[in-house]
């Protein structure tokens, strides 16, 4: 979308650390051909990218994975031109349940939020995004808040499971859980959210965008 809107004299970078979606990224590139997008592999903290040149800056769920997420909205804010737009896309969890509540949801979700401390990640980043963007010293923030709800069938519905397999080994070496005591809480969980009289709603997603002061 940002290659249509920057046509072909425009110029649009893709920033990110591990290089796996790096590659996966520049294999997307090539596939479509794209002339006027480069993605580069590095640290949002510390770019070499050239700064006050972008005339927009944008991040999707990057603060809430990070510790100290200000470093990285003012490295945002630097590489934006004068009067050019940050804009960020970032969750909280405030509203991330399911009902009737089950003892597996509970347990996991807090185990979750226990790694995400220890991590130094703020799970609630969401609700201080535009604070944060205003320190960061952008003005005109503006912000749209959604919530969906997530029914059976959803691509979303098991995210909470999803979520745990990829911190698996972390959430076990910690003494969270053992192994196979988080298999069964897990296989429990499975079972009820793929009931359909199971409700669950998402957590809060927070688009934010300010201009940088000209």
């Amino acid at each position: 979308m940002l290659a249509d809107l920057v046509g072909p004299t425009g110029t649009v970078v893709g920033l990110e650390r591990d290089p796996r979606p790096v590659a996966l990224a520049r294999a997307f590139v090539a596939e479509h051909g794209f002339t006027n997008v480069e993605v580069i592999q590095g640290d949002a903290r510390a770019t070499e990218l050239p700064r006050g040149s972008f005339d927009l800056v944008h991040a999707r769920l990057v603060l809430v994975n990070v510790p100290e997420p200000e470093q990285i909205l003012a490295a945002m804010v630097a590489l934006v031109r004068p009067g050019g737009v940050v804009a960020v896309w970032e969750w909280d969890s405030v509203s991330w349940l399911c009902y009737p509540a089950h003892p597996a949801w509970t347990r996991i979700s807090e185990a979750h939020q226990a790694v995400r401390l220890q991590d130094g990640q703020d799970f609630t980043i969401g609700r201080r995004l535009a604070r944060l963007m205003r320190g960061a010293g952008l003005v005109e923030v503006t912000q749209d808040v959604i919530v969906n709800e997530w029914p059976v069938g959803h691509p979303r519905r098991m995210q909470m499971i999803q979520f745990s397999e990829n911190i698996r080994e972390k959430l076990v070496a910690r003494g969270l859980f053992s192994d196979a005591e988080l298999t069964e809480l897990l296989v429990a969980l499975r079972k009820h959210l793929e009931n359909p009289e199971t409700f669950q709603l998402s957590g809060v997603s927070f688009q934010a965008w300010g201009h940088k002061p000209v």
